[in-house]
């Protein structure tokens, strides 16, 4: 009987940007018994990990070196002995990134069985949503893309290496640029041969270097070769090799003039564009910090930018919105952020927990609910566990009489409370404000009953407002907010992994809670980079009295978003400096106070 094994599936997830994800890649990742990733994988995708599965982590932590590739090999192989089937992750596609291949070869060699799952590649997506065509049929009927790591660490692409397969030397004569593999130019690299194919593998820590001449420099690339090669040039992963790739592009033939493109965090809802030419590109990177894995584009289809940048218009696109909490309370916001292009993260920072002596405690009042002239409900879950409580005591809404008044606090509350037959008075306190009941209500209240139906930490400010007027005031807790620290924790890993672009504040019990978990200075930090933005005024009140400068808020969340969709695109990391000409700004920053109504 033959011992079942496992199978190695690589698998390309497309950009970071949501919804790119093949479900065949969903179904296996949700499957696997071993996941092995890289940090570009545990940043972009930090909630399509399965919790119960083994990790294997390609990247560097802290001062230890990443694996090697026969490291990463040796973990799947072992894996697959016990049984299970093994996902490897990468950004975009597999075999596009020029780093999938290593660990493919060695599978092969290994006998263990395997299958690549292919994904858009994130080059492909980002030129894109940067509304530059790759190809024309005017401007550019050829494309060439270039790995930049590998073309720095190879000699002159006018002599590429010899490719071997199972039938000899491939007869096949290759085009500049178009190579098996390039090894990281960061770390000393060594060739090995997997089967009959030359590799570059990064040397131990304690081998010394290799000679200085074994990485070539920018004088060793056929640059003259290479900028004839395409109308359209294509480089890859350059945030290290700027220094040397622009020499290169100013001696490779083409005009000084030609247009060209800078593309920061490619493919994910952080994308930034930055148009320059040859000439000035020297200059625009002066001013920036460029991230490793940013792509540059050169050729004349980058003028088409300013006609077919559709991003522009929808710059909620891809955006991560953490909504504080559950979908099924916040159903309304979900819709709407959904709506935009954005992907709502929902966090539930407090769960609601019934008072234990509800029936005793509405047994007790029961004269009170027989001579109220305003019975106020705070929100739907006080509505739905007063009803409850009705029926526990013996009760029904019959107890009510008929000239009091039943307030409802928002939407959902007097939806819940006329679907039992009562007549009920909204006030929209999501677009309203709370000031809004006071408006409502007469100025006197003069020996006027009033009962509020709330959680232990309702609203205070109301009833002391209504104290004021004359009003007696009842309060009937029914129900208490309990912290979730879990989900508190949850929050925060994800605001510390950059895994949420804007954190909504749709309440002011959701900004005590954040205030009351973390502490000013904590939340100033947690939230430095990304929008934080609220769309209820007593929350803006109470966050803005804190001393915690919010990027934008509105009295109510469809105008919030639409400030958000036209004035706004998320970034992560410290504050940008005024961008220079010919940038498009990351993050206008908005004035935390309301707009105009």
């Amino acid at each position: 009987m033959s011992v079942q094994t496992g199978k190695v599936y690589f698998i390309g997830l497309g950009p970071s940007v949501t919804g790119f994800v093949p479900e065949r890649a969903l179904s296996l990742i949700r499957d696997c018994g071993m996941v092995v990733l890289g940090p570009e994988v545990e940043k972009g995708w930090p909630d399509l990990l399965p919790g119960t599965a083994e990790r294997f982590f390609t990247g560097r932590r802290g001062d230890v070196l990443p694996p090697s590739a026969e490291q990463v090999a040796d973990a799947m192989r072992r894996a697959c002995s016990q049984g299970k089937n093994v996902v490897r992750l990468f950004p975009g596609d597999p075999l596009f990134t020029a780093e999938g291949d290593a660990e493919l070869l060695l599978c092969r060699n290994y006998g263990i069985r395997f299958e690549v799952v292919p994904g858009i590649p994130t080059s492909t997506v980002a030129s894109i949503y940067a509304g530059i065509p790759l190809l024309h049929g005017t401007l550019a009927n050829t494309a060439l893309f270039v790995h930049t790591p590998g073309l720095m660490a190879r000699e002159g692409l006018s002599r590429p290496p010899e490719i071997r397969t199972n039938g000899g030397l491939s007869p096949e004569s290759r085009r500049p640029g178009v190579k098996i593999r390039r090894g990281a130019s960061a770390q000393p690299t060594r060739e090995v041969r997997i089967g009959s194919v030359p590799r570059l593998v990064p040397l131990p820590p304690d081998e010394p270097p290799p000679p200085s001449d074994a990485i070539a420099g920018p004088g060793k690339v056929d640059w003259k070769n290479l900028g004839a090669a395409a109308d359209v040039l294509v480089f890859l992963n350059v945030g290290l090799f700027m220094d040397r790739l622009v020499p290169g592009l100013e001696s490779c033939g083409r005009s000084k003039s030609e247009p060209l493109a800078l593309i920061l965090d490619p493919g994910s809802p952080r994308q930034r564009t930055i148009a320059a030419t040859i000439g000035s590109l020297k200059q625009e990177i002066a001013r920036q910090h460029i991230p490793e894995d940013a792509m540059v584009i050169v050729g004349d289809t980058v003028n088409l930018r300013d006609l077919l940048d559709f991003q522009s218009q929808r710059r909620l696109l891809g955006m991560k919105v953490a909504l504080l909490d559950a979908p099924e309370i916040l159903e309304a916001e979900t819709k709407a952020v959904e709506a935009v292009g954005g992907t709502a993260r929902h966090f539930v920072l407090a769960r609601t927990l019934p008072q234990t002596a509800l029936a005793d405690l509405l047994e007790g009042i029961g004269d009170d609910l027989r001579s109220a002239h305003y019975i106020i409900f705070g929100d739907d879950s006080s509505a739905e566990l007063f009803l409850e409580g009705l029926h526990g005591a013996g009760l029904d809404v019959r107890i009510i009489p008929e000239h009091c008044q039943l307030i409802a606090l928002g939407v959902p509350t007097a939806t819940r409370l006329r679907t039992s037959g009562l007549q009920v008075q909204l006030v929209d306190v999501a677009s309203e404000g709370e000031g809004a009941l006071l408006m409502k209500l007469p100025k006197s209240m003069l020996e006027r009953r009033t009962l509020f139906i709330e959680s232990t930490d309702g609203k205070r400010e109301l009833q002391r407002e209504l104290r004021v007027r004359g009003a007696v005031v009842t309060s009937v807790p029914v129900y208490e907010r309990v912290v979730l620290d879990d989900e508190v924790d949850r929050l925060e890993a994800d605001l510390k992994a950059w895994g949420i672009d804007l954190l909504l504040v749709h309440s002011e019990e959701a900004a005590h809670h954040l205030l009351e978990c973390w502490g000013l200075a904590k939340l100033q930090k947690l939230v430095d980079g990304i929008l934080l933005a609220s769309c209820c005024a007593d929350a803006t009140a109470f966050l803005e009295g804190a001393g915690l400068r919010l990027t934008t808020s509105a009295s109510s969340l469809s105008r919030l978003i639409s400030r958000l969709e036209l004035e706004a695109i998320p970034t992560r990391g410290p504050t940008p400096t005024p961008p220079p000409v010919g940038m498009v700004s990351p993050v206008p920053r908005l004035a935390p106070s309301e707009e105009s109504e």
